[in-house]
């Protein structure tokens, strides 16, 4: 399941961007380079600035990889995440519910999305 192979890689000590995107590859059978990898770790902790939750650009990467409909499903995406956390910004979610449960919800909306609407 996508969420648990996530914390598994976050509990590697992978930021949360990464660890997302290499539970994506591994459950949807995909390779994503090392290069995009290393891209993603300037998402962490609020692309460093305490701005936009890390979980949730590495989602929308993933949005952008596996899914047909990206314009639409990106927003669903950052509606239903939203919806559930009350906010998108990484030092509020940190303190609210932390990151394992940040990663947790990503990840239940991101299977819901692709399953919905996978690339052909």
């Amino acid at each position: 399941m996508l969420k648990e192979r996530a914390l598994k890689h976050y509990a590697e000590d992978n930021s949360c961007a990464v660890c997302i995107l290499l539970a994506c590859a591994e459950e949807y059978g995909c390779d994503i380079s090392e290069d995009c990898l290393c891209g993603c770790e300037c998402f962490y902790n609020g692309l460093g600035i305490g701005s936009l939750c890390g979980a949730v650009l590495g989602s929308l990467m993933a949005i952008g990889i596996f899914c047909e409909d990206i314009s639409l499903d990106r927003l669903i995406f950052m509606d239903k995440f939203s919806e559930r956390l009350g906010s998108m910004r990484c030092p509020k979610l940190k303190s609210t519910v932390g990151c394992e449960r940040i990663i947790e919800i990503s990840c239940d909306i991101l299977s819901e999305l692709i399953d919905k609407d996978r690339k052909k």
